[in-house]
């Protein structure tokens, strides 16, 4: 069955690639600290400069493990005629109670009335089961919004 449409995340690579980079520096600046290639690192000084590249690295490859399993979670979207595929899987149109943006507002401390940053979101409400979120990020959420209340309607 051919999907009717399908909503393909935007997703950027470079800062995976910027974090792998930054990693594996900071391993090669620690083992050529720990083999004296630096001659004005001596004593504390070079166990304080190992310890904190290693720490670094560590810090650095933490974030790149969990970038890489964030950006694989995001998956395409494919709309068929009475299910939709996504991260939770095959979700039939019935199942779905009510589709609509949510827009989330961080309140700033020193004025809550002002706010400071706005994000919008798709939710899909569903039967008996959590819902469903997808960031505007990532996808264009006003048009997927609209294709998927056209499919619920009919």
């Amino acid at each position: 069955m051919e999907p009717l449409f399908t909503a393909i995340p935007d997703k950027s690579y470079t800062s995976l690639l910027i974090l792998f980079f930054l990693t594996i520096g900071f391993i090669v600046f620690a083992f050529l600290i720990q083999a004296n290639k630096f001659s004005k690192l001596r004593g504390p000084y070079k166990q304080v400069s190992f310890l904190m590249c290693g720490l670094l690295a560590m810090m650095f490859f933490a974030t790149l493990f969990l970038s890489t399993w964030n950006s694989y979670r995001i998956q395409p979207i494919s709309l068929y005629e009475d299910h939709m595929t996504c991260y939770q899987g095959k979700i039939p149109y019935k199942e779905i109670i009510r589709a609509g943006i949510y827009t989330d507002q961080q309140k700033s401390f020193v004025d809550p009335n002002m706010a400071i940053g706005k994000s919008k979101m798709l939710v899909l409400e569903r039967r008996n089961k959590q819902a469903t979120i997808f960031s505007e990020d990532y996808y264009d959420i006003n048009e997927l919004v609209r294709k998927i209340q056209a499919q619920m309607d009919k």
